[in-house]
């Protein structure tokens, strides 16, 4: 069975998104904070047995019916909306000095 290393996937992620806020301004890092966010996601979750680690190491099993994205119609919407959830609990966007992505542990 394949294991997802959930947060050395968000340190990654957050790498990626501080490389690409350098030199842009408040609104657009807000933005584009986002779009990559999901791309990182989108990629995380294409293979179904990607989202089955997703899902086995985030322990999203249940308690979605609340959620905006339900009802899901594959394994692949229940890990992204899992990974959604943890990754914007665990990242927040760090306006100053510089446009920054910083991990809430």
């Amino acid at each position: 069975m394949k294991e997802f290393d959930f947060h050395a996937w968000l340190n990654d992620t957050a790498e990626i998104i501080n490389e690409n806020l350098k030199g842009v301004s408040e609104q657009e890092a807000n933005d584009r904070f986002y779009e990559i966010l999901a791309q990182e996601i989108d990629t995380a979750v294409i293979y179904y047995v990607d989202a089955v680690a997703i899902i086995l190491s985030l322990g999203a099993f249940s308690g979605y019916e609340e959620s905006e994205f339900f009802p899901f119609t594959n394994i692949s919407q229940i890990a992204y909306h899992a990974l959604y959830e943890e990754a914007t609990e665990k990242l927040t966007l760090n306006s100053s000095p510089d446009m920054t992505t910083v991990l809430i542990e």
